[in-house]
């Protein structure tokens, strides 16, 4: 993952509390081709404010072995939902993680809970 691609942020689409939300992921490297994300790990954050030092939710999830095609996914379980106030609008970012030295942000917004 050396070449860094310039994320823009991308609100998510409003989340209903105690919701299941999944998520489904195709990770590319800049020539179009499928990234190997086996071994690595994808964690989801929550926060009430941009600077994340609230974190309302962190979720993780480490792609298996054999995930050379770039695909992975990432569900949000109700109990997670539930953590979730009803009007409040939070800040979401997905990073993408492959040790200590390889940390990427690949996805970040705002995601209104109601």
């Amino acid at each position: 993952m050396s070449d860094q691609v310039c994320i823009v942020d991308q609100d998510l689409c409003p989340v209903t509390v105690g919701d299941t939300v999944p998520f489904d992921y195709e990770f590319t490297l800049p020539d179009g081709s499928p990234m190997d994300i086996s071994g690595m790990t994808l964690v989801f954050y929550v926060s009430l404010n941009p600077d994340y030092n609230s974190i309302v939710v962190q979720q993780a999830t480490t792609f298996p072995a054999g995930s050379t095609d770039g695909m992975g996914g990432m569900k949000i379980l109700p109990e997670t939902t539930n953590k979730l106030t009803r009007g409040q609008c939070y800040f979401f970012k997905f990073v993408l993680e492959n040790g200590p030295e390889d940390v990427f942000t690949v996805g970040s917004g705002k995601w209104e809970a109601k």
